[in-house]
């Protein structure tokens, strides 16, 4: 199971999530206690080892194409992650814009699933995630994980990633990781005072690790 570790917004958090065992680091671009701007991220991996075996990932809600572009640039990032309600048609303008996989967030409500299908030729990987009335993510609160099972069924019937986002953390993690999704996504959840906490992350990889070594037995 794949580990991506977002909201990184320092330099300290940089270094911390580029020494773990996560193949996904991301940075927010959208309006977010944790926004960064694309010359930050930059200089941060920059300054960072490990760099090179990680996915940097950038995340948008909403956002202009000629932004994301130049995001993209200016961080080299490798996926988009888009957060908001961009439609198909901005998604498909994207791609012919932009050398990048794409990864479509789609929040937990009775007709996620359909929202799938709408992306289905578009994207490369699925992230369920919950939603608030005042955030589009990072609520650092689960939604129901027994639908989990429904939603990795459909992204693969698609052959798409499917990620789960959403108040994760590492006394709660092996609820979730017992429905097999492709990956986890967390920020607050490896956190200490909106810092990532390397001893967080060593337990929650401790946990994935734990389960996949049951597996394989």
């Amino acid at each position: 199971m794949k580990l991506k570790i977002c909201g990184n917004h320092s330099a300290h958090d940089v270094k911390v999530s580029s020494r773990s065992d996560a193949q996904y680091i991301g940075f927010v671009f959208a309006t977010s206690k944790r926004q960064v701007q694309p010359e930050q991220v930059q200089q941060w991996l920059n300054n960072v080892q490990g760099k090179e075996k990680k996915q940097i990932v950038g995340v948008f809600v909403n956002e202009d194409i000629d932004i994301i572009e130049r995001a993209i640039n200016i961080a080299d990032l490798n996926i988009v992650q888009l957060h908001g309600t961009e439609s198909p048609e901005f998604i498909a303008q994207l791609r012919a814009r932009c050398n990048v996989d794409v990864w479509k967030v789609i929040h937990h409500a009775d007709d996620a699933l359909q929202m799938l299908e709408q992306y289905a030729n578009l994207v490369d990987g699925y992230l369920i995630d919950n939603k608030t009335d005042k955030a589009w993510g990072g609520t650092g609160t689960t939604f129901n994980w027994t639908f989990v099972p429904e939603y990795i069924n459909k992204a693969h019937q698609y052959n798409k990633l499917c990620f789960i986002a959403g108040g994760i953390n590492p006394s709660n993690v092996s609820d979730l990781i017992k429905f097999k999704p492709d990956g986890i996504d967390l920020a607050s959840g490896v956190e200490t005072e909106l810092k990532k906490d390397g001893q967080k992350i060593i337990q929650l990889q401790e946990c994935i690790d734990s389960y996949d070594d049951n597996i394989t037995e």
